[in-house]
């Protein structure tokens, strides 16, 4: 009986996986798809990445602390 309910347990968790799996994004696809077909987005994407590469002010990591607010909401009851 423990076996046939460990069997039962197991397959019905495989299809529940496999049911519920979500597709893989599918940013990379696209990109390499516009890559391939688009020599404008290819230009525009090297161009995007010399301009990114010769800016010092978006490689430089500022020394400065920053202070970044944040909200804790308590829920109770009211009790002690």
């Amino acid at each position: 009986m423990k076996k046939q309910l460990l069997l039962f347990l197991s397959l019905f968790s495989l299809v529940y996986q496999t049911a519920t799996a979500q597709e893989p994004c599918a940013t990379d696809t696209l990109m390499s798809m516009l890559l391939s077909q688009s020599p404008e987005y290819v230009d525009a994407r090297e161009q995007f990445e010399l301009n990114y590469q010769t800016q010092p002010q978006f490689r430089v990591i500022p020394e400065d602390v920053m202070e970044i607010p944040v909200v804790f909401h308590i829920m109770h009851n009211g009790g002690p």
